[in-house]
């Protein structure tokens, strides 16, 4: 079987056979069934196969190569994240995480704080607009409390 593949492999070519990749497989495969003394029947040297044979386990025992570190969040949570800050300017990181919880997204409070300052979104207080400053000092003291100081 050897002998007749290398015949149809030279009866193609007139010069040096030049091998596939499917002929590499097949001389590499059939020399792994016949003992290491009988390997000077192919037309290449055993050093040859046992390279071949190498690149081939090396190949098949190779993983697609993933970046390191936590895999990039999407762009459509991330347009949800944005979306919801901006529709709800009173809401702060922890909110938004627990409201995409309850939707069945899981993100990170840092995570959202980061999409958020890519997008260039204050934290919520300064989103919301409303905060002590504003209140009115006299509200307070109708109530007989005392504003916290800053």
């Amino acid at each position: 079987m050897v002998l007749r593949h290398e015949l149809s492999i030279l009866r193609r070519q007139m010069q040096r056979p030049r091998l596939r990749q499917a002929d590499r497989l097949l001389l590499t495969a059939l020399s792994r069934s016949l003992p290491r003394h009988a390997w000077t029947v192919f037309s290449v040297s055993p050093r040859t196969l046992l390279r071949w044979h190498q690149r081939l386990v090396a190949r098949r025992w190779t993983y697609p190569h993933r970046r390191p570190g936590r895999p990039t969040i999407g762009r459509d949570v991330q347009g949800l994240v944005v979306r919801l800050a901006r529709d709800n300017p009173a809401w702060g990181y922890r909110r938004i995480v627990g409201e995409l919880r309850g939707v069945g997204v899981a993100v990170s409070a840092s995570s959202v704080r980061a999409i958020l300052i890519r997008h260039e979104l204050p934290p919520a207080p300064q989103r919301d607009g409303a905060s002590l400053a504003t209140v009115p000092a006299s509200a307070g003291n109708d109530a007989g409390m005392r504003l916290p100081r800053r």
